[in-house]
């Protein structure tokens, strides 16, 4: 996955010239080019790879800076890898710029990206218990 991550700044950078420099704060960018592709193509379906892209360096963006790690979806779930959260939360950035893509606005990856660092920040990396 973090090849398709980088695929996906490496398309912006030819694309627009800008960068993705893998930060936090890069999120409104792939919201915006998100929306963009919603704008012009109405659905993920005609760009289902640069979306994949997209949500591959959404999930890239978790492993760098909020200690998650690249997993198969849970059982119950099939589908395409998403990333587990410290604690176990499973979260699923493909899926979610697919929403984006498909259902607008309220799909905004910004909000995803932030919640996810807050579970992330909020699960103690080792807890200590005393005897």
């Amino acid at each position: 996955m973090p090849l398709l991550a980088n695929a996906c700044s490496d398309s912006v950078r030819a694309n627009t010239g800008h960068s993705l420099p893998f930060t936090i704060a890069s999120t409104r960018d792939i919201d915006m080019y998100l929306g963009e592709v919603r704008d012009q193509e109405g659905g993920s379906n005609d760009l289902a790879e640069l979306v994949f892209k997209f949500g591959s360096y959404l999930g890239e963006l978790l492993v760098r800076h909020a200690d998650a790690r690249w997993v198969e979806p849970p059982a119950q779930l099939s589908g395409w890898p998403g990333v587990e959260l410290p604690g176990g939360t499973f979260a699923d950035p493909i899926g979610k710029a697919f929403k984006r893509v498909d259902n607008g606005l309220e799909e905004n990856v910004v909000s995803f990206i932030d919640v996810a660092m807050e579970l992330a920040r909020s699960t103690p990396k080792r807890r200590w218990f005393r005897r």
